[in-house]
């Protein structure tokens, strides 16, 4: 193959691409602020009750800080073995991502959320033919039965994002992308001292 995998992009170049993209698809669902500046790679020192940590992306409309929304993120794996022995990389981590989003909860961000990222490089099942053919049905209902809702915060949303390169092009240029709302987070109100730390780390 001539192009680098999609598997191999970090979860946080990923992020950083997609925030990149001028349609924020992935960045833009129902509660959402307006006009929102987001910021990756969140550092959760100093904030209100002493958590440690980072929060994947951070976002809000910088006249708006006390409608924050903390977004978590995973990465399931198919590469080439992946889809032949029918396993994933990654959903182990699952369970460190679940703890991630309810700490967030539990910190009082207005709206948050996970999002599980299933990332497919179908290129040498595809052999070279022009197709978006990213992983089947059976391995897409294998993902969907792993990632649980009943680990997360009532309050907690989930999205499930699913990204293929089923050709030899360079990731995310051509390929299937999609996303399906699992759950849509509940907002809650900020405190004042939370409002003001999301202020200072937006600026």
């Amino acid at each position: 193959m001539k192009h680098e995998s999609l598997v191999d992009i970090s979860e946080g170049d990923l992020l950083k691409l997609l925030l990149g993209d001028p349609t924020r698809r992935f960045f833009d669902y129902e509660g959402f602020p307006r006009d929102p500046v987001f910021k990756d790679g969140v550092d959760l020192a100093g904030v209100p009750g002493g958590f440690v940590g980072d929060v994947d992306v951070l976002g809000c409309n910088l006249t708006q800080p006390d409608l924050a929304v903390a977004i978590q993120a995973k990465r399931i794996k198919f590469d080439a073995w992946d889809i032949e022995r029918g396993s994933p990389k990654k959903l182990q981590e699952l369970k460190k991502a679940y703890k991630q989003a309810n700490r967030d909860a539990q910190i009082g961000f207005s709206l948050v959320y996970l999002y599980v990222f299933v990332v497919v490089d179908s290129r040498e099942q595809n052999r070279g033919n022009t197709t978006y053919a990213g992983i089947s049905t059976k391995l897409r209902a294998l993902v969907d039965r792993a990632i649980s809702l009943s680990e997360l915060h009532d309050r907690v949303g989930l999205i499930q994002i699913e990204l293929a390169q089923p050709m030899d092009y360079a990731p995310l240029l051509v390929g299937t992308f999609g996303s399906t709302i699992r759950r849509l987070a509940r907002p809650v109100l900020q405190t004042p001292k939370l409002t003001e730390w999301v202020k200072q780390k937006m600026s």
